[in-house]
Order: C-alpha cells, then structure tokens, then sequence
C-alpha cells in the first residue's frame, strides 16, 4: 500500500463540519472522513510544532527524540518511518511544515520541498503582503481579508508539488510515502477576501469564561494573556474568522491531493492519514495559539483510511490517546 499524510498545523479537533461546527467548511476533510476512522479522543505528545512533529516521525515521546521546544535538536541516530520505509523500497517524498530542526541531518526522506522553493515562484508583490500578514503581532494578534488568491499561498505550492511527485512515483510503478505537510491553518490567519468575507461575524459566539471566583490561573497563563489584552470583542472575532477561513483554505488543499489519488485511480492502494501537531485555544481562557496543556492546544483530529476496511456509508469512531 501507499501511504499519504495529510498534516495541518494549528488544526483544532473540533473545526471541522462534519462534527456540526458552523464556523468551519470543511467539506473535503468531511469526504473523507466517511471512509476513515475518526479518532475522538486523540492527543499529541507536544502542544508545540517540532516536538510534536518530531513525536509523529519517529514513533517516540518527546523525551525520546530529544526536542523539547521549537529551538531544540533531536539526538543523534534519529530513526524515522522514512527509514523504516526506505528498507522496503518505498519512495518517500516529504515536503511543507516539517520542522526538522537540522536540515542536514539523515532524515530517512528525498530531498525536502521547502518554503524558500515556494517564493521563488511568487512575484516581490505577494511576498510583500505575505511577509507583512507573517511579521510579529500582526500575524499572533489579528486576522482579515487578504489580496492574495487561493494560488499564492504556500498550501498551494504543496498540494501541487505533491501531486506532481505522486504522479512521478506512479508513472515508474512505485510505492510511496508521501508527508504531505501544510502551514496553514497556522497564523497568519488572513485568507483569500472571499473565504474571509463569507464567514458571518455576527454568528460567532465567544467561549465562556471561568467564573470571576475561580482559582487564579498559572502565572504564565497571566503572561500569556497579556499579549491579546488590547483586543476588543469585533477585533477577537475578526482573529477567529480568519483562522476558520484559514480552515477552508487548507480543507480546499487537501482536496487537490485526494482528487489525484482518484485521477491517477490509486485511492484503492492508498493509506491516507490526515491529523495535526496540535490545536488553538480560540479565546479559551482568553488565549490563542497553543504551548499549554489545556484541551484545546493537545486534543488533535485524526483520521485513518484504509481501503481494505472502510466503507463509503459509514463513518467510525474509535477512541485513542
């Protein structure tokens, strides 16, 4: 069997519409998930991009591999499911977020498709905006419309780059594994005008808060917040409108890889797996973005197809941790 992962970053458990959220519109993801496993109670090992990542590649705990936080290195003999794989004669195409930490490293994969690949097809006018969407507190403190198309976002680029590596792969005969790893829905959350546009504001509802005579939060928790303490109401629900707009983006991405799989009449040979490093606490707390142990930052979605089990009636539910 081929193998493809579908990874998203910054994905929470919950966006997806198939569970009845109506902020998200995912129907691609919701497709697929009719002939997957749906895991309800999957959490990873790290609220953090590279430890968690790390975690996904070599089957270890975060205390096994060696990175502890986004700065960190793995140890030395980092053995991955791409060497795993390697032994059976596998292509192993990897490309987007990886995180690896120490590109120079033996990762067990092909050369990587990277970021600085993907500017050099964009024009000095959409790396502007992007680089202006992606600097400090504009990109952790707000949300909106942007100019650019669905086309000049990095997801574009990978879903295109590995859709062309997969036809490369079938074309000599050859199985695959294919880690197919998007940025988005991460921060920034500015998506194309009209995704961002057909999401109503006036529908979101905020997350209710601890009582007032709760117990005091961890003092980080207080440091934390203070970074979004300025925000008002219209501008809180401007920061979740783009990050569900960033949802459908992506959702429309991972679209593109599946449809090929069923163009290139594969789908029947084909693992696919789609899951992410970790969630966003959306106002939770008052808090985006994750690096706590709260449920909204280690609760992950998952979802396993394998053709020899699934059916396209149902969708089932297993429960893992």
């Amino acid at each position: 069997m081929n193998v493809l992962v579908l990874m998203c970053d910054h994905h929470r458990f919950d966006a997806l519409s198939l569970l009845g959220n109506s902020l998200a519109n995912t129907p691609n993801l919701d497709r697929l998930a009719e002939r997957s496993v749906r895991f309800d109670n999957c959490f990873t090992q790290s609220p953090v991009c590279s430890p968690a990542r790390h975690s996904l590649a070599t089957g270890r705990y975060v205390h096994g591999h060696g990175v502890f936080t986004n700065q960190g290195m793995p140890y030395p003999g980092m053995f991955t499911i791409a060497h795993a794989l390697k032994a059976q004669d596998y292509r192993r195409f990897h490309l987007g977020h990886m995180h690896w930490k120490d590109r120079e490293m033996d990762n067990g994969y092909e050369p990587e498709i990277t970021a600085a690949m993907w500017r050099e097809t964009m024009s000095e006018l959409v790396l502007r905006r992007y680089d202006w969407e992606a600097d400090g507190i504009t990109r952790r403190t707000t949300g909106g419309p942007s100019p650019r198309s669905r086309e000049e976002y990095w997801g574009y680029h990978v879903a295109s780059e590995s859709i062309r590596q997969i036809e490369e792969a079938v074309s000599k005969g050859e199985r695959f594994l294919s880690w197919t790893s998007f940025t988005e829905p991460h921060p920034p959350f500015y998506p194309p005008k009209e995704i961002y546009e057909s999401i109503d504001q006036s529908t979101i509802q905020l997350p209710e808060q601890p009582p007032d005579d709760a117990p005091a939060p961890h003092p980080s928790f207080m440091r934390r917040r203070q970074e979004w303490a300025h925000l008002t109401e219209v501008e809180i629900k401007q920061v979740i409108a783009g990050f569900y707009g960033m949802v459908n983006l992506v959702d429309g991405y991972c679209g593109m890889v599946l449809d090929a799989l069923d163009r290139l009449g594969i789908r029947n040979e084909t693992i696919v797996i789609w899951t992410a490093d970790h969630g966003d606490q959306m106002w939770e707390y008052q808090l985006f973005t994750k690096f706590i142990m709260r449920e909204a930052s280690v609760h992950v979605p998952l979802l396993v197809s394998d053709p020899n089990w699934w059916s396209t009636s149902t969708c089932f539910r297993r429960s893992a941790n």
